[in-house]
């Protein structure tokens, strides 16, 4: 009986053991199976941080382009603006001019009209002589 009592003790010692084993072996495996969900999610989380990455450099790339064809635009601008004040001032000192001629104009046909007149009255003076 001892033999079997001995027996009895390490086969419960061995199924105790066995339970504490089987206990830990599925301990371990829920614990490995939470590490490749947890890498799963981060790499989940990795891949949309790099395209996150990704559409944040096309939309700096995209507003480089747009701020580079703004600033042309504006001095393109700038520069229409320029000319059209430059046109502007010519505009203003052909009128000048214009009026300018109007007024030579009238003041020599005043003063042609005048020497006839002198011319006129000359030959009359030279006539009654």
């Amino acid at each position: 009986e001892t033999n079997s009592s001995v027996a009895r003790d390490e086969a419960g010692a061995a199924n105790a053991r066995v339970d504490s084993l089987s206990y830990q072996l599925r301990d371990s495996q829920s614990k490995s199976d939470g590490l490749q969900l947890d890498l799963r999610q981060k790499n989940d989380e990795m891949h949309t941080v790099k395209c996150q990455l990704q559409q944040t450099e096309y939309e700096l790339k995209k507003t480089k382009r747009e701020k580079k064809d703004a600033e042309k635009e504006r001095d393109s601008n700038k520069s229409r603006a320029e000319l059209q004040e430059e046109i502007n001032n010519m505009r203003h000192a052909l009128k000048d001019i214009k009026e300018l001629e109007r007024v030579r104009v009238r003041k020599t046909h005043s003063a042609e009209a005048e020497l006839r007149g002198a011319r006129d009255a000359l030959s009359k003076a030279n006539s009654a002589v």
